[in-house]
């Protein structure tokens, strides 16, 4: 994937000549967030498969190929999930899908991870009278850091970007991911760096003819996930809005 930015000679001696030089930098800065954010999309919903992509102004298409994401990885491998869970089902729930695909070693970390409102919610349920927890020594701290059900533990991590629908189907937000990190392992090919960046010469530089310099970012990406099935998801109902 990729990001390009295009500047005319003239529009960049103008910064110059107003001494606001720094705008290309934060400019650079804006093309790196958004190859993140696009990085960040593509490793948690991409779809596994091959595009045309045509240049503009080239006459001929070229192959792209796209990586398949997390859920749809896990969606294809047949993980374990549960739809319709409400604020009054979500710890029975959790529960019985955790001992569903316990099969990580005694003590081994698995992360919940959805948009605030739905951890908070399960902060909520193991709070209950009756349910063992450490709350550390924060006072007044209404989240937890680490949920204990028998041998397995569980951390919380925060993704706001799930609600976010120009980003995510609608169906994110409401979703809460229980990943076994240990069987994911990000890869790219040999040969090219994750990200890499460069710009192209203009009018007096190089020689070149161009009377535009282009800055240019890109990112090499897939992921390899080997165990599935300790990892599974649940879609929430009237939790989060």
């Amino acid at each position: 994937m990729e990001r390009d930015k295009r500047w005319t000679r003239r529009e960049m001696q103008k910064f110059q000549n107003l001494g606001t030089t720094n705008y290309f930098e934060l400019d650079k800065k804006e093309q790196l967030d958004l190859l993140l954010q696009d990085l960040f999309i593509s490793l948690w919903n991409g779809e596994r498969g091959e595009a045309n992509v045509r240049v503009p102004g080239a006459s001929v298409d070229y192959k792209a190929m796209t990586m398949g994401g997390i859920f749809p990885l896990m969606v294809a491998a047949g993980c374990a999930n549960s739809s319709g869970v409400t604020s009054a089902t979500l710890k029975e729930v959790f529960e019985a899908l955790a001992f569903q695909t316990d099969y990580k070693a005694e003590g081994g970390v698995r992360f919940i991870m959805a948009q605030n409102v739905l951890l908070y919610e399960l902060s909520k349920v193991w709070k209950e009278a009756g349910v063992r927890y450490s709350p550390d020594s924060r006072i007044g701290d209404l989240n937890l850091y680490e949920y204990k059900i028998g041998d397995m533990r569980f951390v919380p991590v925060a993704i706001e970007l799930f609600k976010e629908l120009s980003c995510f189907p609608a169906d994110f937000k409401n979703r809460i991911f229980v990943l076994d990190l240990d069987t994911l392992t990000p890869v790219c090919m040999t040969g090219y760096q994750p990200i890499e960046t460069g710009e192209t010469n203009m009018k007096g530089q190089g020689g070149s003819i161009l009377d535009f310099k282009e800055w240019w970012i890109q990112g090499m990406l897939s992921l390899k996930f080997n165990n599935p099935l300790s990892s599974f998801y649940i879609d929430t109902t009237g939790i989060a809005s």
